[in-house]
């Protein structure tokens, strides 16, 4: 692909995402004026996490020349961390219940999911119109690829629209379950997905507030999953979208305080969008910095749930570990005292090319 090509895809995705340009609201049938909306609370979530208001989140360099794009970690103010300019005032206050006193019920999870799915579907399509008006197909961001998913972004918010509307059970308060994960399956007849919400209330604080889609597959089967972290003063909410296929999976990897930490540090690093506290950033050595940077974006080396090798927050880590049998110790310790060896750049650049080629042609010709 040419320079000028890729110029006008950068040009045209960044005048979308700006502040100025103008979008209605992504509610059904509503035209009015999007606002800028976060998907997590600023002021009962994000707000824990701020120093002088700002969070640091990964962000990847424009490259026009579609040479290597580096990762590297900015600072973002509360104000635009998590927001998208999704819906208009008076839809933007059907999530008020959530930003004010959190997950309570059932409906605040299917709000929580809502609009963090509509983030995701918004950003979606930005990005594929932004592919056809410059390159004059679609890639990464293909539509038949999409439709053919038993689990994907649309056909979850349709699920989850037609839940907020008609769910008997919706009012119903989450208690009894002690920390412990609780799974939900919702139904709707309008939609039908083979669809399980993984939700856990984490005793513990995680100072990141965490929102990734990851596909899987599954016998030549495509679909969806998605992870979101609401981080708290001292607590946090982890929702996870499942397929049913991987229910057993996820709920292992959640079984205890450290696997939950562990899940959601190897979650982090699997290409999501994440905003942590700069305390954190602070604490990380240079060379920690680096590794971090480097790993987030090749990604592909690690395969989905398993544990990152480096500790992110050694804080909470040290923290758990009171609790340990010696060796549980010294093996999640070690991750805070060691900086794993990596590939040399060029060879791990090369592998993550082959990978996401062999991708595109696997979305492209199956």
């Amino acid at each position: 692909m040419s320079q000028q090509i890729n110029t006008d895809f950068y040009n045209f995705i960044s005048k979308k995402f700006s502040k100025k340009h103008k979008h209605t609201c992504f509610y059904p049938d509503c035209e009015e004026k999007a606002i800028n909306s976060h998907t997590i609370s600023k002021q009962f979530s994000l707000s824990h996490l701020a120093v002088d208001g700002k969070l640091v989140t990964p962000i990847s360099l424009r490259n026009d020349t579609n040479e290597r794009k580096d990762i590297v970690f900015k600072e973002k103010g509360i104000n635009d961390a998590t927001t998208f300019k999704g819906f208009c005032k008076e839809h933007d206050d059907l999530f008020s219940t959530v930003d004010q006193n959190g997950i309570i019920t059932i409906r605040d999870i299917f709000l929580q999911i809502y609009r963090s799915l509509s983030k995701e579907s918004f950003e979606h399509e930005i990005y594929k119109e932004g592919e056809l008006t410059a390159f004059k197909n679609e890639f990464l961001f293909d539509s038949s690829h999409e439709n053919r998913k038993v689990m994907s972004t649309s056909k979850l918010l349709m699920l989850f629209y037609d839940l907020l509307l008609d769910f008997p059970e919706a009012d119903q308060r989450i208690s009894g379950y002690n920390g412990n994960s609780v799974t939900l399956k919702p139904f709707s007849e309008a939609v039908d997905l083979d669809v399980t919400i993984i939700y856990k209330n984490i005793k513990f604080n995680v100072p990141v507030a965490l929102h990734n889609k990851v596909q899987l597959v599954f016998k030549n089967t495509y679909c969806d999953n998605f992870i979101f972290l609401i981080p708290y003063k001292e607590s946090a909410d982890l929702i996870i979208l499942s397929h049913n296929n991987y229910v057993e999976h996820y709920l292992y990897n959640l079984s205890t305080d450290i696997k939950t930490l562990n899940f959601i540090e190897s979650s982090m690093m699997m290409d999501g969008e994440w905003w942590i506290s700069p305390r954190v950033f602070d604490s990380w050595s240079n060379e920690r910095k680096q590794v971090l940077q480097e790993d987030f974006r090749y990604f592909t080396e690690r395969s989905f749930l398993e544990d990152y090798d480096m500790s992110i927050f050694d804080s909470v880590r040290l923290q758990l570990c009171e609790s340990l049998n010696k060796d549980q110790k010294e093996e999640e310790i070690k991750k805070i005292d060691t900086i794993p060896s990596r590939l040399a750049p060029e060879a791990r650049e090369n592998l993550l090319q082959e990978k996401l080629i062999s991708d595109i042609s696997k979305i492209k010709f199956t």
